[in-house]
């Protein structure tokens, strides 16, 4: 029976020394993408992308984006202290506008693709970010990181928040990831069954302990 596998010592040495890159860097912005967490770090760079035209063709362009990102799939909380300030399951729950709107239903509002739980403010996820992160940010400086033999990513911060990373899957599903902008050679992703760690531009997959 598939389970989930415990990370070679040499697969936890390198996907440490990646993330021990955070060390020092300023919390930028706290998001999300649909029902995935987006974490930024470090000071802005220009980051190429592309963008799709009206006429649905791609190009080239830049951005200015933080220089480090922690993308999560898998199960997270941010706490601080006893108490734990935001989680994963905060998107699908109401925020306390949207739950006090005399027609609010749990039923519609759960699938509502207009007016649910993805729209941008509906959730609890969002008031939180906007109420603790995404205004005048105060002072994040990541001061340790940790990283378990299961892949689970453990960021403290200076002021005493930690931000905390499960690795909840037994299949192959990606649960976290963590890249640098315009560096390939740096990209770590975790999943229940490993891990996939970048190297000269390309992705190598970790071997599991047997």
């Amino acid at each position: 029976m598939k389970g989930l596998y415990l990370m070679k010592k040499e697969d936890l040495v390198n996907v440490s020394e990646a993330l021990n890159r955070l060390k020092g860097e300023k919390l930028r912005y706290v998001n999300r993408a649909g029902s995935m967490g987006d974490f930024g770090f470090g000071d802005d760079i220009e980051k190429k992308v592309q963008r799709q035209n009206e006429h649905m063709d791609l190009i080239p362009t830049s951005e200015n984006t933080p220089k480090f990102a922690v993308h999560i799939d898998g199960r997270f909380r941010m706490t601080c202290g006893d108490e734990i300030i935001l989680s994963k399951n905060d998107m699908f729950n109401p925020s306390t506008k949207k739950e006090s709107e005399p027609n609010f239903n749990w039923d519609t509002w759960a699938t509502d693709e207009n007016d649910g739980w993805d729209v941008r403010g509906n959730n609890r996820y969002d008031e939180i970010c906007n109420n603790y992160f995404n205004g005048e940010l105060f002072e994040f400086t990541v001061k340790k990181v940790t990283v378990s033999k299961w892949g689970d990513l453990k960021i403290e911060f200076e002021n005493g928040f930690a931000l905390e990373i499960f690795v909840d899957a037994s299949g192959d599903e990606e649960c976290w990831c963590f890249f640098v902008a315009n560096d390939m050679n740096t990209f770590v992703t975790i999943t229940g069954q490993g891990l996939s760690v970048a190297t000269d531009g390309g992705i190598t997959q970790g071997s599991a302990s047997e």
